[in-house]
């Protein structure tokens, strides 16, 4: 199911994989935490990085957040 508060990718096989998002709305300090721990709010656009990792709009809290590979 989607949520405005988690981010999934639907890679060529067809299955939703959620990358980002715990499923509730928030916002906590940039810290090292597992992506899928963070609470996100209404995310949008992602990005690769030169590294493989990813750039995520979390709109809502009005910050890009980076996802390390």
């Amino acid at each position: 199911m989607a949520s405005s508060s988690a981010a999934q990718s639907i890679p060529p096989r067809l299955l939703i994989e959620t990358i980002a998002g715990n499923g509730r709305t928030g916002d906590l300090p940039e810290l090292k935490r597992p992506a899928l721990t963070v609470p996100v709010d209404l995310p949008f656009g992602v990005e690769v990085g030169p590294d493989g990792g990813l750039f995520l709009g979390d709109t809502n809290n009005h910050r890009v957040r980076w996802l390390h590979p």
